[in-house]
């Protein structure tokens, strides 16, 4: 049966083989391998923070569309000529706009909102169809 023998350095100590640790060669390849793994985990971050900030300006101008939707219809005031205006505190710009329907006294009214500077494709729209009450004009046909 052999066995395996371990030799001694100077002072008892065990050889250099057997006391060796990381080189400079694998700390330098370490921290690199480190370093790229933390660019990427910042560049992952940073596109999800930038995504994240997308989704919130197209909330916000899905509830601005909505709310100059409702307020037009609530009014009553469907413009028969396009509108427009800023939204205040905001950097959004509102557009709303009515077409004619193949129905009598329906018309259709169409709110955008969209950044007022930068991208033209970042807007929003809503359309809704809205009934406008017929102006009645001359007396009433009936009997007195």
């Amino acid at each position: 049966m052999l066995r395996k023998k371990r030799t001694r350095g100077p002072q008892g100590s065990c050889s250099a083989v057997a006391k060796r640790g990381f080189t400079l060669v694998e700390v330098v390849a370490a921290t690199a391998i480190a370093g790229v793994g933390i660019v990427a985990a910042m560049s992952t971050f940073g596109a999800m923070n930038a995504a994240m900030a997308r989704g919130l300006e197209t909330e916000k101008m899905q509830r601005i569309a909505d709310e100059k939707f409702d307020e037009i219809v609530a009014t009553g005031e469907v413009p028969n000529t396009p509108l427009s205006g800023e939204v205040t505190g905001t950097d959004f710009v509102w557009n709303a706009e009515s077409a004619t329907t193949a129905t009598e006294n329906v018309t259709e009214l169409i709110v955008t909102v969209r950044r007022s500077a930068g991208r033209e494709d970042s807007g929003i729209e809503v359309r809704g169809l809205v009934f406008i009450l017929p102006t009645s004009t001359g007396a009433a046909g009936g009997t007195p």
